[in-house]
């Protein structure tokens, strides 16, 4: 008794450190899929996944998966559009769409002997990734600069591109107490890759031959 006492302790410290400093998180689970069972359920798992998805959803689940494989996703490709309600002005919106590779996941096991019923993974899986790019003219002839008197002939540009690619590199153990009751942990080191880029450039002639420039 004293035994299990122990290792209900350890447990119970194991599972309240990671609460002492949480911060909050968009599209955690949804935003992506990683594994088989996922990708075929749209993201709509979580502690359910059976598959070596569960180093991402679930690392206490690697301890219940029997034969846990080695999964390599095929290439995925999706249709991504980013919309920007009123981007340039009110009621004028950004809109963009990309088409191509969607994140994947790689992953597999391995045992240590001296750690016996102790289950390990090692995933590489793509987190994030997103691209966008906006390209806007525009030429107009009228009162369009107020700190010019009379009309003029307005051309404006405006772009904006942003990339961003987000890799994690993951180990994952497992132990299972019982067929029904099991404890995991995932550690992932993040390498983050991201630029951004933003042009404006407005021109206006005015009925005197003035202009101005930004």
């Amino acid at each position: 008794m004293k035994i299990v006492s122990n290792n209900l302790k350890i447990v119970c410290v194991l599972m309240t450190l990671p609460f002492l400093q949480v911060n909050a998180q968009d599209g955690h689970y949804w935003s992506e899929n990683f594994g088989n069972k996922s990708m075929l359920l749209s993201g709509t798992v979580n502690a359910s996944v059976n598959d070596l998805g569960a180093v991402y959803y679930n690392p206490g689940r690697l301890g219940q998966i029997e034969n846990p494989a080695f999964v390599i996703n095929a290439k995925v490709y999706e249709w991504q559009t980013i919309k920007i309600e009123d981007g340039i002005d009110e009621g004028v919106d950004l809109t963009k769409s990309n088409f191509g590779g969607a994140p994947n996941l790689v992953a597999g096991t391995f045992s240590l002997p001296f750690l016996k019923n102790h289950k390990f993974a090692y995933s590489f899986l793509t987190r994030q990734r997103t691209e966008a790019d906006f390209f806007v003219r525009v030429e107009e002839e009228g009162d369009v600069v107020e700190t010019m008197p009379g009309d003029e002939i307005f051309n404006g540009k405006f772009q904006f591109n942003s990339n961003m690619r987000e890799e994690w590199i993951g180990l994952t153990w497992s132990y299972p107490f019982t067929e029904k009751f099991s404890i995991g942990l995932s550690n992932f080191i993040s390498v983050i890759n991201k630029s951004n880029g933003l042009l404006l450039n407005m021109n206006a002639l005015g009925e005197m031959n003035n202009v101005a420039t930004l």
